[in-house]
């Protein structure tokens, strides 16, 4: 679990044992379809350390993008920028097993 804040939210991150990382508001003040979010992680084909270090790649973007530091603003927007950073991830592990 961790906790992103900035001056106008505060969001909670969380992932558990399953492939899903979640995110929660603390404030709905600020209405907008990044307050509360389930976002399921397709991890196959991946082993364990390749899997953990992939979903600790997507919480730290989701973190970014809850801070405001990328230019994420619609679910829509997240999950775009998840794809991209997960099909990034994927074609370093590609380059790395052919080397």
């Amino acid at each position: 679990m961790e906790v992103v804040s900035t001056e106008r939210q505060k969001f909670v991150i969380i992932a558990f044992h399953d492939t899903v990382i979640r995110t929660f508001a603390f404030d709905d003040r600020c209405a907008n379809d990044l307050m509360f979010n389930e976002i399921d992680v397709d991890l196959s084909g991946l082993n364990r350390v390749q899997a953990s270090n992939l979903m600790f790649t997507l919480i730290k973007a989701i973190r970014n993008s809850l801070k405001g530091v990328e230019a994420v603003i619609t679910k829509a927007d997240l999950i775009s920028y998840l794809q991209h950073i997960k099909q990034d991830y994927l074609n370093n592990i590609g380059e790395q097993a052919s080397v």
